[in-house]
């Protein structure tokens, strides 16, 4: 996979592009990360995010390890939000076409994507059905965004999700006076390929869940 997150806020332009691997059957990942002049290591096992910082910032790691841990599951339970609000988590992404709107499929023509031969399609994200039973994530994503999420898919012939890429800016006044637009573009690649990923060494690796909780 290859993503490029562009976020803009007035005039000022944050990109930041990753690459790696993504196993959409375990939700297992090892991911890239660079922004700023700054690269960062990530890495999702069993609903677990290992993630090594920028080498500038690693003596903020409690014990002077060099990666720090955050078990998703548990901070999604503490904080009562799906997926840990999703916390840099690449698998995340899959959730969203799950909960497409029935009746909100555009279909955008035909093209070649990477070398692939491809269908656009322009869909709409359901808020309600993204967030399941979290009902008080539904209702902050509708005040910040609306009942629903515009999102564009590119898929082959045998079904294959080979782009996504959302849009997002929240409703005037939810982030602050400046007009803030955040614009996700995801590409999947090599199909079929083994995705290896390790959890980092235990004894480099100090445990930050509590901290992200409520």
């Amino acid at each position: 996979m290859r993503l490029v997150t562009k976020t803009s806020a007035g005039s000022k332009d944050v990109t930041v592009r990753g690459e790696g691997v993504i196993d959409f059957d375990d939700g297992a990942s090892k991911l890239k990360l660079t922004g700023d002049g700054k690269q960062l290591e990530q890495r999702v096992v069993d609903g677990v995010l290992f993630q090594q910082p920028p080498k500038e910032e690693r003596q903020q790691i409690p014990g002077g390890k060099q990666w720090i841990k955050v078990d998703l599951a548990k901070v999604a339970e503490r904080n009562g939000r799906s997926g840990g609000d999703q916390i840099s988590d690449p698998a995340a992404s899959a959730q969203y076409t799950r909960a497409i709107s029935d009746g909100k499929v555009e279909k955008l023509g035909r093209q070649e994507l990477d070398g692939v031969r491809i269908t656009r399609y322009r869909v709409s994200v359901d808020v309600d059905k993204l967030a399941g039973t979290h009902k008080a994530e539904a209702a902050q994503l509708k005040k910040q965004f609306g009942r629903h999420l515009p999102m564009e898919l590119w898929l082959d012939d045998d079904g294959r999700i080979r782009r996504q890429q959302m849009e997002l800016t929240p409703k005037q006044g939810e982030m602050n006076a400046q007009r803030v637009t955040a614009r996700t573009v995801i590409d999947f690649t090599d199909y079929g390929t083994d995705a290896e990923v390790e959890a980092s060494p235990r004894d480099q690796t100090t445990d930050v869940t509590d901290k992200m909780t409520r």
